[in-house]
């Protein structure tokens, strides 16, 4: 995905051009059981009345647009016909999971990533394994948003968790 800044990538051309690429090709190519998206709390954020948060603001307007171009690229995974899961986590930190804190999931446009949110960020750690679960997690169809607390316990079946959202 592009980061915030200049001259750190076009969100227009990788978050959406670049990912319907790839939702195409996995339709093309036939075969594949499910395909799974990253992409970020508050994607569709405009449309939850959060167009004046303050993470929000971050991520749309000193990112390219990014969160705009990502909800491009999920309507069009929605769209695919193929079997389809999107997680939207916090912010990513580089810390490991256990300075961060256990995984909080939710369902889709409950988390704001305001401070009274359950948590805000989320270990990089704990988003790939949460990707992973998702990959062969029953049923698609669904956007699960993804924070860290360490107030939370640790999910003790993270696909039950997941089930759960």
């Amino acid at each position: 995905g592009a980061r915030p800044g200049p001259g750190s990538g076009d969100a227009a051309a990788i978050d959406e051009a670049g990912t319907i690429a790839l939702i195409n090709a996995a339709v093309a190519q036939g075969g594949v059981r499910r395909f799974v998206l990253l992409s970020s709390i508050l994607t569709n954020g405009a449309a939850i009345g959060q167009t004046f948060n303050p993470a929000y603001l971050f991520l749309e307007y000193a990112s390219g647009h990014v969160l705009t171009h990502k909800l491009a690229a999920e309507r069009a995974l929605r769209g695919s016909g193929l079997d389809w899961g999107v997680l939207r986590p916090g912010g990513l930190s580089s810390e490991p999971a256990a300075a961060v804190g256990a995984p909080v999931l939710s369902g889709e446009d409950t988390l704001m990533g305001r401070p009274s949110d359950p948590g805000t960020a989320v270990s990089r750690d704990t988003v790939a394994t949460v990707l992973v679960a998702m990959i062969g997690a029953p049923g698609g169809g669904k956007v699960v948003e993804l924070v860290a607390s360490r107030a939370a316990p640790e999910p003790a079946d993270l696909a039950a968790a997941l089930a759960a959202v």
